[in-house]
């Protein structure tokens, strides 16, 4: 069997040689593939992009590292002062849970946080009671990264899930959270600060609550 491709402006033909266990000349007829028409489209050049770009979440500068457009952010609520007192009278204590408690330092605007079956993108530190940062999405002197979580999946701690409910995209909240509750590794107290960038419904959130309750 002879099977001839076609391309302009000439004709070049290749031979195959049926197999030995198999009758091609019964399954396939002579055949003639024209190629008349294809246009080849070169590969596009790619622009380098940056880790964080690559990842999907495009780098950004965070208000958390504003403290001189936020004073409230200068006053940590382990220090000792009537300054800090004050913002200490300031805080709000979660409903379910007294001794979680919460200053929001900007209000936002956008969508609420209602209850754990959201997806949330933010950028958070977390402090121990000494003001040292222990986490957070902080890049090393370089531009953050905003973080996505899930609050069904409890990455940040039952702490940070109470503390974040009712803060709308656009806000700034600091989160004080009893040692019971703190994050991680660090013991005692800890201190959140959270920029809620975007909140959208969680729709693994809702199957695992209705798995999970």
């Amino acid at each position: 069997m002879e099977v001839s491709f076609t391309t302009l402006p000439r004709e070049k033909s290749l031979s195959i040689l049926p197999m030995a266990t198999t009758n091609l000349n019964q399954i396939l007829p002579t055949a003639r593939i024209s190629l008349a028409g294809f246009s080849h489209t070169p590969m596009p050049t790619f622009a380098s992009i940056t880790q964080a770009q690559a990842k999907g979440m495009p780098a950004s500068q965070s208000r958390l590292d504003q403290p001189d457009r936020f004073p409230k952010l200068k006053k940590f609520p382990f220090h000792e002062g009537k300054e800090v007192e004050e913002i200490i009278k300031e805080m709000i204590k979660v409903k379910d849970e007294p001794k979680i408690k919460y200053l929001d330092i900007e209000k936002g605007g956008g969508d609420t946080v209602s209850d754990l079956k959201k997806k949330v993108r933010i950028h958070f530190d977390f402090y121990d009671s000494n003001q040292n940062r222990k986490h957070g999405n902080w890049q090393n002197g370089q531009k953050r990264r905003p973080e996505k979580i899930k609050l069904c999946k409890h990455k940040l701690g039952k702490g940070f899930e109470k503390g974040i409910q009712g803060m709308r995209e656009g806000g700034i909240r600091r989160i004080v959270v009893p040692p019971e509750y703190s994050y991680e590794d660090v013991e005692g107290s800890g201190v959140f600060d959270v920029e809620l960038l975007e909140v959208h419904p969680s729709m693994s959130c809702k199957v695992r609550k209705i798995f999970f309750k």
